[in-house]
C-alpha cells in the first residue's frame, strides 16, 4: 500500500512489520526509553520486540503509555478482542456517525451539554454476543477498518467517517473507500488525514503504527471535530435505540427545538 504526497512521489509501506518493531518505532519517536520501560514502568517489552504475541495485561497497561484507546491497541497489535471491550451494539453505528454529523454544526457549549447527556444515559446489559472483528489480512488497511470498527464505524460507514474527517471535503462512494482499505489500495494524504482525525490519532503516529515506512505530518483538527470524535467514543457504549433516541435529540437541537 502506498500514500501518494502532493509531489507525485509515494511513502512505501512496511506490510509484514511485526507489533514489536512498530512499537519501539513509535516509543522511539515519542522520546521514549523501551529500556526504561521495563526497569522502571515493569513494563517487559522484550518478548513482544522478539515477535511474540502480547498478553490482554500487557496491552491494557501499554495503551496509556501510547495514549491510545486500549481497543485500538488489540487490534494493531494483532490481538482478539475480549467482549468487554468491545462496543455494545453494531447496529447503532448509523445513529452514531450522524450524530457526529449534527454535532459539527453545534457551538462548543452545545456540544458539551449534548457530551453530558450521551453519559447521563444508563449502562444496557448486551443484549448478544460482540460478532469478532473482521481480518482483512496483514496490511496496513486492515488497522484502519478494525480501528473503525472499535468505533462502529466500519460497517458500511467507513466513506462517511472518511467525509466526517475530512470536514466534508472528501466524498466518496462506500465501496471505493472500502475496497481500498481490504485491497490496500493507494491512499492520497488527504485521505490518511481524514482518518487520522475520525481516529483521533496524530497522522505521524498512524503511519508508524499501521506501518508505513515514514511519518506524514501533522492533520490539523478544528475544535468541534475534536469533540465530535471524542463522542463518537462515548456512543459505543451505547444500544441502537439509545442512539437513535440521542439521534434525535441532536437533530432537534440543529432545529432549535
Amino acid at each position: 500500500m502506498t500514500v501518494d504526497d502532493p509531489a507525485g512521489q509515494s511513502v512505501e509501506v512496511m506490510k509484514m512489520s511485526s507489533f514489536g518493531t512498530r512499537l519501539v518505532r513509535l516509543l522511539q519517536r515519542q522520546g521514549t526509553d523501551v529500556d526504561a520501560m521495563s526497569s522502571y514502568g515493569g513494563l517487559d517489552l522484550k518478548p513482544v520486540i522478539e515477535g511474540l504475541e502480547p498478553s490482554a495485561l500487557l496491552l491494557e497497561r501499554l495503551a496509556p503509555v501510547l495514549g491510545l484507546h486500549v481497543q485500538d491497541v488489540f487490534v494493531l497489535a494483532g490481538v482478539a478482542l475480549p467482549e468487554e471491550l468491545a462496543a455494545l451494539d453494531p447496529a447503532a453505528g448509523t445513529s452514531a456517525i450522524d450524530i457526529a454529523f449534527a454535532t459539527m454544526s453545534l457551538t462548543v457549549e452545545r456540544i458539551r451539554e449534548f457530551e453530558r447527556l450521551v453519559k447521563s444515559l444508563p449502562q444496557e446489559e448486551r443484549r448478544k454476543s460482540a460478532s469478532p472483528s473482521k481480518r482483512y489480512g496483514p496490511g496496513p488497511g486492515s488497522f484502519l477498518l478494525g480501528m473503525l470498527y472499535n468505533r462502529n464505524l466500519a460497517r458500511h460507514h467507513t466513506a462517511k467517517a472518511l467525509y466526517l474527517g475530512s470536514g466534508g471535503g472528501l466524498y466518496l462512494s462506500e465501496e471505493a473507500v472500502h475496497h481500498a482499505l481490504v485491497r490496500d489500495r493507494p491512499l492520497t494524504p488527504d485521505q490518511f488525514a481524514g482518518f487520522s482525525r475520525v481516529l483521533g490519532i496524530p497522522m505521524a503516529d498512524l503511519a508508524i503504527l499501521t506501518g508505513f515506512d515514514q511519518p506524514l505530518g501533522n492533520a490539523s483538527k478544528e475544535s468541534t471535530l475534536i469533540m465530535a470524535v471524542e463522542l463518537l467514543w462515548e456512543l459505543r457504549r451505547l444500544s441502537a435505540e439509545q442512539a437513535r433516541h440521542v439521534a434525535d435529540i441532536a437533530r432537534s437541537m440543529l432545529t432549535g427545538g
